[in-house]
């Protein structure tokens, strides 16, 4: 059986979306950045647009360009963006997958095959081929949905004649409804027994999904359908000062570090951390612990956290087996030692 459609391209974060892991060497720029991380985009654009004016060809100082474009509502330019940095640097990879993701959102998918495509012949990303294996899916989803819309018109055959529809079959007279039949204990229990469903994997990957699919359905499995899951990821760490008593102690501590020469600084708005103070988030360790060694020079007592900046669409399968969960598992586990399987009820 395959299903179509199930998993579809992964639209990371920022920092999975726009950014590398290369090192970031001008700290105005690293600031811009843990400034768009916090979806702080004035801001950022403010210390963007003087790195701008003296290295227009700084390749990072493009890339962050680009990403703040999309978030101030110019895809079109951003993609022009990105889609200029693939011809100044042909093996950049994130400045491709960047293009091929905003094709997606545009749904201009056969651009954004051609795109991973073109990268993916001189350098292996596994990225790239997660989300070149989404585009497929996105296409055979197109394609799947057109076949069905020409098939409830009408298909026409070799000959020119159409082919419609077959009828649906006649429903059967309608009855008065009767007591369902309550089977006594041993009976239900035997019934139990001879059936049991599962909620099997969480796969990130259509070709991953398909051959799970494929191992369970040869088992003699029913296969009820997908569930979707996310999953989020820490890639980055913020600095922090735990949370205040209100906004306005906040705020006062804001205007107490700033007066001591601390820039890139501001309250956490909502979440956990609400009213506590941000430092910016990093993505390089190294940048990480220069900025809370400083501020511990200062006497303050920061924190870091993990900083969710990504969510993972995965897809579980749920499928009716014969027999017990447990018979299945321990052959499940032997196949696909990486992904769980549970019981579930029976639908």
């Amino acid at each position: 059986m395959t299903r179509i459609g199930g998993v579809l391209i992964a639209l990371a974060s920022l920092a999975a979306l726009m950014w590398s892991a290369a090192a970031i060497a001008d700290d105005a720029l690293d600031r811009a950045l843990s400034l768009t991380k916090e979806q702080r985009y004035e801001e950022a654009r403010d210390l963007l647009d003087p790195l701008l004016e003296r290295e227009p060809d700084n390749v990072r100082v493009r890339l962050l360009h680009g990403a703040l474009r999309v978030h101030e509502g110019d895809t079109e330019d951003a993609i022009g963006i990105f889609r200029a940095i693939t011809r100044d640097h042909p093996d950049m990879f994130e400045a491709y997958n960047n293009l091929a993701v905003l094709y997606v959102k545009e749904g201009r998918l056969e651009e954004a095959r051609v795109v991973m495509l073109d990268i993916l012949e001189r350098r292996d990303e596994a990225l790239g081929y997660e989300n070149l294996g989404g585009i497929y899916t996105l296409l055979a989803r197109r394609a799947y949905d057109r076949g069905r819309e020409l098939r409830a018109a009408g298909a026409t055959s070799e000959d020119g004649s159409v082919t419609p529809e077959p009828p649906e079959p006649p429903s059967p007279p309608v009855k008065e409804a009767e007591p369902p039949a309550v089977p006594d204990r041993p009976a239900r229990e035997a019934a139990d027994a001879d059936e049991a469903c599962v909620v099997a994997g969480a796969f990130g990957d259509p070709a991953s999904l398909e051959e799970a699919e494929q191992w369970l359905l040869a088992q003699d499995a029913d296969i009820l359908g997908l569930a979707r899951e996310t999953r989020e990821t820490f890639k980055n760490h913020i600095v922090y000062l735990p949370p205040l008593e209100s906004r306005a102690e906040a705020e006062e501590k804001v205007r107490e570090i700033r007066a001591r020469g601390v820039s890139d600084v501001g309250v956490i708005p909502t979440g956990a951390l609400a009213n506590g103070v941000s430092f910016g988030v990093y993505g390089r360790k190294a940048n990480l612990e220069r900025r809370m060694t400083r501020l511990g020079e200062l006497g303050y007592a920061v924190r870091s956290a993990g900083y969710a900046t990504a969510t993972e669409e995965l897809m579980a399968i749920e499928a009716r087996i014969g027999g017990t969960a447990a018979a299945l598992s321990e052959a499940w586990a032997a196949r696909f030692p990486e992904h769980p399987i549970r019981e579930m009820d029976c639908r």
